[in-house]
Order: C-alpha cells, then structure tokens, then sequence
C-alpha cells in the first residue's frame, strides 16, 4: 500500500548545531511534530568555535554605530545589488580567519563538546515526542579529500592546516570510532576519501555523492 511521505528542509545558511536545537525546539512547541528529524553538521560548527551566530560582529557593528549616532550610510550602500554581488564573489575567494595553531585542539574541543551537548538536549526533545532522529556529520573539502579538485583551493591552501577544522574533523573521527556518538550518528565525512574529481561548487558537498548520503538515512530510521 502506498505511503505519502512528506519532507520538509528546514535547513537555513550558516546554522550550526546550537541554533538548529533552538530552531528545532520552537517548531516542537508551536506544535508540530515529524516522524523523524535529520540534522547535518560539521562544516559551520567549526567556523563558530565561541558558540555565537554568524555574522554577529555585524550586528554589534551596526548597534555601536547607532549608539554613536555615526552615519549607517555606509552599511546600507553594502546591501546595494551591486555591493551584494560583489561580496559573495570575493567571499568565496578570501582568506579564512588566521588561528594560533597551538590553540586549535582546544578550540576545535570547545566546539566538539558544543555540539555532543546539543546533540543530547535535542535527543531529550526528541524522546520526549517519539522523534527518530538522525545526526549527521558531513563531508566538507578540508577533510579527507583531494584538494586539488576543490575550485578555491589555490587561494586558501596556506590557510587550511590553520582552522579548527583540521585537527577537529579528526578529533570526531576518533569519537566516531569509538562508539561515543550514538547508534543514531551518522559519519559521512569519508564519502569523498577515494575520488578523484570536483565535488564541491562551495563548502558543501553536491552532485551524486548526496546519493550515498540519502540512501543511508533509512538504515538508522529502521
């Protein structure tokens, strides 16, 4: 007999895992309740290492302005068209925030134990709805995967062995392997490990590699 099944994608750019268990936790209290809830995480988490949204500086920015009754001028020609188009062009081409390597495990372990936290409030709601939830880590280019191929490489390999996500895709790796994420986890995070070609247009995985991911949600809905 057949079955409607419908999907709903929630997902919204630059979330990470704190703000998706809010988001996730208004939807639960306005009422509506799925089957099951997927959440994929990986990439932005580590580029919020200090647990705050992105683009908060922004936000700070534009407060202490008005505070100052400076001129927000500036700020409103920045969200011009043509500004906006020339932001995202140089966006994808600029060099990620520097870090103190030898800060990096600590950071990227702030963010790993932000995320297990969150994690296990999401799965408190989620037992409390009857939810089946499914966690994934995704794949992303600084991890395992051929470098080479990525388009924007050229302009960040110096920058690469300086972010969290160097030594904290690692990090979760070792978690994986030792059992301590739970049997509703999923690694996707090797997909890419053995191919040789472009994958990515940005920071997220596209194309028939998303394949392998969905066919792998089923097995832990089961």
């Amino acid at each position: 007999m057949a079955t409607n099944v419908c999907v709903y994608n929630f997902g919204t750019p630059f979330y990470y895992s704190t703000q998706e268990r809010l988001r996730f936790e208004r939807l639960l209290g306005q009422g509506i309740v799925p089957h099951a809830a997927v959440f994929v995480d990986g990439l932005n988490d580590f580029t919020r290492p200090d647990d705050t949204p992105a683009h908060r500086e922004w936000f700070v920015e534009a407060f202490e302005a008005a505070n100052k009754k400076k001129s927000l001028l500036p700020a409103l020609v920045q969200e011009l068209p043509a500004a906006r188009l020339v932001r995202s062009i140089t966006g994808r081409v600029r060099v990620p925030v520097r870090h103190d390597r030898a800060t990096l495990p600590a950071k990227a372990a702030r963010v790993i134990a932000t995320y297990c936290e969150n994690k296990l409030m999401i799965e408190s709601l989620i037992a409390a709805h009857g939810v089946a939830p499914v966690f994934v880590w995704q794949p992303i280019p600084r991890y395992n995967y051929d470098l080479k191929y990525f388009p924007w490489y050229h302009t960040l390999r110096n920058a690469y062995t300086q972010e969290p996500h160097a030594v904290g895709y690692p990090q979760m790796r070792a978690l994986y392997d030792r059992g301590a994420l739970g049997t509703n986890f999923l690694w996707c995070a090797d997909l890419q490990a053995d191919e040789h070609e472009c994958l990515y247009v940005d920071w997220e995985i596209r194309g028939r590699k998303t394949e392998s991911i969905q066919v792998s949600y089923p097995a832990l809905l089961n």
